[in-house]
């Protein structure tokens, strides 16, 4: 489900669009690339911030993404409770570890994402709270994105992407 709300030139907000939704469905010959990928690059130092809630099961924060090249930051609203940092090499995703996190994210529950990317250091935090410090030096650079599908999905809202100047 999604819905759509614009501003004008004076900063007043219009009302929110009718909620809508749409479905797809693909064959098992279906070939795809992400719609982030054609998107331009971030460079390599970057902070992305959003609030989120987990509807099912799981969220995906994509982020120095680079054709099949990125780090997937799977955040669980299930049972595991847990941030699964996945690491995206030539299409293919390696979980790089499970982290325990202090607070309880569950499902349909807003919670703040801060993602630091800068240098081979990536210091997640939620809540104001540092859950995790992963260091690693492959995909550099690239775009962000949200992954949602099959099993998981969630809500983002408020996402803002600042580069390591300011800007």
């Amino acid at each position: 489900w999604w819905s759509v709300r614009t501003w004008d030139a004076g900063g007043q907000a219009g009302d929110w669009s009718d909620a809508a939704s749409f479905g797809t469905a693909v064959k098992s010959d279906w070939q795809g690339q992400p719609i982030w990928t054609s998107v331009p690059t971030l460079g390599s130092d970057y902070s992305l911030e959003a609030d989120f809630s987990v509807t099912t099961v799981a969220l995906g924060i994509k982020f120095r993404a680079s054709g099949g090249n990125s780090f997937m930051w799977q955040i669980r609203g299930d049972s595991s409770n847990e941030l699964r940092p996945h690491v995206q090499v030539n299409g293919t995703y390696t979980q790089m570890k499970a982290v325990k996190l202090p607070m309880t994210i569950g499902l349909n529950t807003t919670h703040h994402l801060k993602l630091d990317a800068v240098g081979s250091t990536i210091t997640t935090s939620i809540d104001g709270v540092v859950v995790d410090t992963t260091t690693d030096t492959r995909n550099p650079s690239g775009s962000v994105g949200f992954r949602t599908g099959s099993t998981e999905s969630g809500k983002v809202d408020n996402v803002k992407v600042t580069s390591a100047g300011g800007t």
